[in-house]
């Protein structure tokens, strides 16, 4: 897969105002709240979202007594997670992401794939900069950081990477043992 210079660069580029707005984005969905044991980026398989989400300990116990077997990741999914932006509401996130369908215009579908694993990686190396930042211990002590592709499976060794990226082996271990076992 090639990887253009040129998108490169411009991620590059656009990577501290990433690091800007995720606090900001999980604010508008999580916003001084005391119980939340989750916070997340999620995208789509075209990498032309990027939304914040939260999850709080009430709902993580409501799906835990609902589907008992699904309690570890629910914890880990931001598709169950109960703070999210309403559907039409404007983001602090979608100013950059408007930057990015731009760039994504130019991509052929020869090189779709690359570019979208390309912005994937960018979106993980801007929480990842926070977590070394420490801003989700001070933020969301204890709190679950994971990023999602919604419409697109990827492989389970690369969901493994995210989740150990982004959160201490201790918290994160449960759930990188149900990844590997049912992913």
């Amino acid at each position: 897969m090639a990887v253009n210079s040129e998108w490169m660069q411009a991620l590059e580029a656009w990577l501290p105002e990433l690091q800007e707005r995720i606090p900001a984005a999980l604010a508008e969905v999580a916003g001084g709240r005391d119980d939340v044991v989750g916070v997340a980026l999620y995208t789509d398989a075209d990498a032309s979202t990027l939304i914040p989400a939260a999850v709080t300990r009430a709902h993580c116990a409501e799906v835990a007594a609902a589907y008992p077997d699904y309690a570890e990741q629910a914890g880990w999914n931001p598709d169950e997670w109960d703070l999210q932006l309403p559907a039409h509401q404007a983001g602090t996130l979608d100013p950059l992401m408007a930057k990015v369908k731009a760039l994504a215009e130019e991509v052929d579908e020869d090189h779709w794939r690359s570019f979208t694993i390309l912005v994937w990686t960018w979106m993980t190396e801007g929480l990842k900069n926070l977590v070394q930042e420490g801003f989700f211990d001070a933020a969301y002590p204890g709190a679950n950081v994971a990023f999602w592709i919604t419409d697109y499976k990827a492989h389970v060794d690369t969901m493994v990477d995210w989740v150990e990226l982004l959160n201490p082996p201790e918290r994160s271990a449960p759930y990188v043992a149900w990844l590997r076992a049912s992913w």
